[in-house]
């Protein structure tokens, strides 16, 4: 693993959520040194910080790896978001569908924004929203 890799990944989440490495470091619960040698490469980060981080969202094997997405939403969340978007979209359209239709588009929908690197969702998320 190359850890100036890794410390640019971290980095990029870092300038992302704009926050400064103190902050950051903070939110990670970290100390600043700590956290500062992990994103100049000077050490390989720690167990307990991948956690940290990902509690906060971040994909830890994009930090890692620069593998997949930066970040991992929940299921529950990512169903809300599609949700809240189809029906906005339906709303617009002046489109009523049945509960089963809706429930197969949302189903597609989500399945569509996980094709950008998360895991595929599983068919009892989809039956639970209708």
């Amino acid at each position: 693993m190359d850890d100036s890799a890794v410390g640019s990944r971290l980095r990029q989440i870092r300038m992302d959520a704009g926050r400064t490495q103190a902050e950051f470091a903070s939110d990670l619960g970290l100390a600043y040194q700590t956290y500062r040698s992990y994103e100049s490469g000077n050490s390989e980060v720690s167990a307990s910080a991948l956690l940290a981080l990902h509690r906060k969202g971040v994909n830890v094997v994009w930090v890692l790896t620069g593998e997949g997405a930066k970040l991992v939403l929940d299921v529950v969340e990512l169903v809300e978001r599609s949700s809240i978007a189809l029906d906005a979209a339906l709303d617009a359209l002046d489109v009523d569908f049945e509960p089963d239709r809706r429930a197969k588009a949302l189903g597609q929908l989500v399945g569509k924004e996980y094709s950008t690197g998360l895991p595929e969702p599983a068919p009892a998320v989809v039956r639970l929203v209708a």
